[in-house]
């Protein structure tokens, strides 16, 4: 779907790619094969999106800008280009909790093939409804603002089948793993950092606090 190239002449790295039959090359300013590897499956991962109607390309973008600025259209694309980790996936994971009702590892199990945005709906992977089955499903409707989120946390995932997940991580000092899902207490930890400055910083726990909101949305 997508590859990089070698130019000699610079001494740098371009990536190479095809979106709705429109071939594209662009420079991506780096002489370091995985930071062009890992802009390459970012790449791949939003034109997935795209073709599976997850992300729409705002009207009047340039399709390659979009593509390779993973939704992100200010700016010159580097690949050195990144984001915190607590900007990439904190918000949208707490909207996907308020706004589902989802445990948090119903949360952590959360793939992106789960989300239909034509439907507007989420399919939850559950394991506590039915114990004689290693695991069941539900759907549940999406807001408006669980739509609007994670539409725009898709044009910027870090890759892989896990919806919220961490961009990179270091595997025995040297290799990149890309998109390593969370662990529970990676989702309880990142939730108290996060609110311990605010008026949430006395909470309840993932599980009551889901409750609390299923029961002030029925109010």
């Amino acid at each position: 779907m997508a590859n990089i190239e070698f130019d000699e002449a610079s001494g740098r790295y371009r990536i190479r790619f095809r979106y709705a039959g429109k071939p594209y090359k662009r420079s991506l300013k780096t002489t370091d094969k995985r930071e062009a590897e890992a802009v390459v499956g970012r790449a791949e991962e939003t034109i997935r999106l795209l073709e599976r109607g997850r992300l729409d390309i705002p009207p009047n973008a340039d399709p390659g800008v979009f593509i390779l600025s993973d939704g992100k259209l200010n700016g010159k694309l580097t690949a050195e280009q990144g984001y915190t980790l607590e900007s990439l996936f904190d918000y949208p994971m707490f909207v996907f909790a308020a706004h589902t009702g989802a445990r948090r590892s119903e949360i952590v199990r959360s793939q992106v093939d789960d989300f239909d945005f034509r439907s507007r709906t989420v399919q939850i992977r559950e394991k506590k409804r039915d114990y004689d089955k290693s695991l069941t499903y539900r759907r549940v409707r999406m807001s408006n603002l669980l739509v609007q989120v994670m539409q725009e946390w898709f044009s910027r995932h870090p890759g892989g089948q896990f919806t919220i997940c961490e961009p990179v991580k270091i595997m025995r000092g040297k290799t990149r793993a890309v998109g390593v899902p969370l662990i529970r207490s990676r989702c309880t930890s990142q939730s108290t950092h996060r609110t311990k400055a605010s008026r949430w910083h006395v909470r309840l726990g993932w599980s009551k606090t889901r409750r609390w909101v299923a029961r002030m949305a029925l109010a």
